[in-house]
């Protein structure tokens, strides 16, 4: 038997866009794919609402495909002719070398077809069904099957495969404009994860204590921009107020910090890991450090969701990470001088890694 050929991709939320949207979501996503799959060997064909890829390296295609915001999933495929009798015989291939079905097993026959054929999706399921059940003795349980064998009749290919491996979902990135992100801790890598789920292109501003925790977003987009300080330029303002406001004035000087790159790169806003402990006078206080909107994804999410997502890009939590305090009054704001030190970290920052030329934020 030989070894799946191609990678299905389905798309999602693209597909419910009017078709100028679908059109130019549909490039950016291409466009993020060839950048996930840079380094491997790889032919992409597209149909409406899928995307084929077909290299010789499926597992790691698979694992970056997945990656890709606005993919919902994949599946290792086979592919033969659209003939009734090439898709028996493969069907028939894959039960007995792939899934090796034997009479103490059951199976499902899953078809659906896109195009014109002579045959419909009913006569796949049957057709291919009797040849599973001929060749391998397993029994047909189509409520509860242990296998499942799916079959996608296209006009010239069909395509079968025996898994679906969830995606990341999402829009494409890109799609929905270029903020920067606070990427200072766990949460605010996070909070910028989100924003790329919907569709955001990331500029990422992080210290160089903390550039590896905005480094694991690369895995989810690598034409990411990483802008990196040096962290003592901070710590030096924040040394003339009390130790339990410091974590609050980082706040408000990195949220000042990213207001001015937006400003200069002509992004749409700056996003931030603040969560619902917070309270309305901290926001308050970084909205105003702000000239641009300031986008706080996490602050409705559970700590339990955010924990879930946070394993997920490989990313773990201190117990004392960043915990909030009172608000700064204003001889706390004279001591910290936020538009100085802002304006001096924004001064500072170099880019860590290539940058996508094309892309912009």
């Amino acid at each position: 038997m030989r070894d799946s050929e191609c990678i299905l991709v389905r798309l999602g939320e693209i597909a419910l866009k009017s078709p100028q949207v679908q059109r130019r979501m549909f490039a950016i996503l291409l466009q993020n794919m060839r950048a996930a799959l840079e380094g491997l060997e790889y032919r992409i064909e597209t149909n409406p609402n899928r995307i084929f890829i077909y290299t010789k390296q499926i597992p790691e295609a698979v694992e970056r495909a997945k990656k890709v915001f606005g993919v919902t999933s994949v599946s290792p495929a086979w592919t033969c002719f659209s003939g009734l009798n090439d898709i028996r015989m493969l069907a028939s291939d894959i039960a007995v070398e792939v899934l090796k079905l034997t009479e103490k097993n059951s199976f499902a026959i899953r078809a659906h077809r896109v195009g014109r054929h002579k045959f419909s999706s009913k006569e796949i399921m049957e057709e291919a069904g009797a040849a599973v059940k001929r060749v391998t003795g397993a029994g047909v349980n189509l409520a509860k099957p242990d296998y499942e064998i799916q079959i996608e009749a296209r006009s010239r290919r069909t395509y079968i495969f025996v898994e679906k491996i969830p995606a990341v979902g999402g829009m494409p990135v890109g799609a929905s404009g270029g903020i920067v992100s606070v990427v200072d801790n766990p949460f605010d890598a996070v909070a910028a994860w989100l924003m790329m789920k919907r569709g955001c292109a990331i500029m990422a501003v992080t210290s160089d204590e903390s550039a590896g925790i905005a480094g694991k977003l690369v895995g989810w987009d690598r034409q990411i921009s990483i802008l990196v300080y040096e962290k003592n330029i901070l710590e030096k303002s924040l040394s003339e107020i009390t130790e339990i406001k410091r974590n609050f004035a980082r706040r408000i000087i990195l949220t000042k910090t990213a207001a001015l790159v937006a400003e200069k790169e002509g992004a749409l806003g700056v996003s931030s890991g603040i969560r619902q402990d917070a309270g309305l006078k901290f926001i308050r206080q970084i909205n105003n450090a702000s000239s641009m909107p300031v986008y706080m994804p996490l602050f409705l999410y559970p700590e339990k969701e955010l924990k879930t997502i946070m394993k997920m890009i490989g990313l773990k939590i201190k117990k004392d990470e960043e915990k909030y305090c009172e608000t700064l009054t204003e001889e706390d704001f004279g001591k910290i001088k936020i538009e100085e030190t802002a304006r001096n970290i924004a001064g500072s920052l170099k880019e860590a890694g290539e940058k996508n030329e094309n892309k912009s934020v």
